[in-house]
């Protein structure tokens, strides 16, 4: 079985963070888009059929999972047996944000899945939950899901005016560093609604 993993960095104190194995290539973001690793997964999806398995995580995985004593090892042995291994362990529903926040994310995410032709609508409970791109799924999956549903969803979000604004998360004390927009988090949930019309192998670690 043929896997990769693209985990992106942006500093020597976040490289440090990213894992050493041979399957793991550390991807150097020197250009923050309002995307954030959306944008890399874009750039790097010509590689995708080179592999069996294909994921693009940020340099904050192994904290993300520490919990779930992940090891690349555990990770071989289940892979062969489902389509999409997600890390992160969310609410059915994936909820970021609340009050006025919530509502104009529910509204701008909505209208994206409308122009998308998806039946999923937040935040009605989703078959199976992914959150921040922490998954590593079949090539052919995650190339259809860049360009059936990435690609084409950032170009509607850019053009709805109201993605450009600033938000904060559900609790205030853990704030949203400033200037960032509903971009990335709009497209947090972009997985699970492509995944919710399809009948894929899907599993949590």
């Amino acid at each position: 079985m043929n896997y990769h993993i693209v985990q992106i960095y942006f500093s020597d104190e976040t490289r440090a963070k990213c894992y050493d194995n041979p399957k793991v290539e550390h991807f150097y973001n020197s250009t923050l888009t309002p995307y954030f690793e959306n944008s890399v997964i874009c750039q790097v999806k010509g590689m995708i059929p080179q592999y069996d398995y294909f994921g693009v995580w940020s340099w904050k995985h192994r904290e993300k999972v520490q919990g779930h004593k992940f090891t690349f090892e555990e990770m071989e042995k289940i892979l062969p047996n489902v389509d999409v291994l997600a890390f992160q362990r969310f609410l059915r529903n994936g909820r970021i944000f609340s009050g006025e926040y919530e509502k104009t994310y529910e509204r701008i995410f909505n209208e994206v899945m409308v122009r998308l032709n998806l039946k999923y609508r937040f935040p009605n409970r989703a078959g199976f939950i992914v959150m921040q791109n922490h998954f590593i799924c079949k090539a052919h999956i995650y190339t259809e899901y860049i360009e059936k549903i990435l690609e084409p969803a950032m170009q509607i979000i850019d053009s709805i005016p109201e993605s450009n604004g600033h938000v904060e998360y559900r609790d205030k004390k853990m704030k949203i560093q400033a200037g960032y927009t509903y971009k990335p988090f709009l497209c947090e949930k972009l997985f699970t609604a492509f995944l919710n019309e399809r009948d894929y192998i899907c599993q949590q670690w």
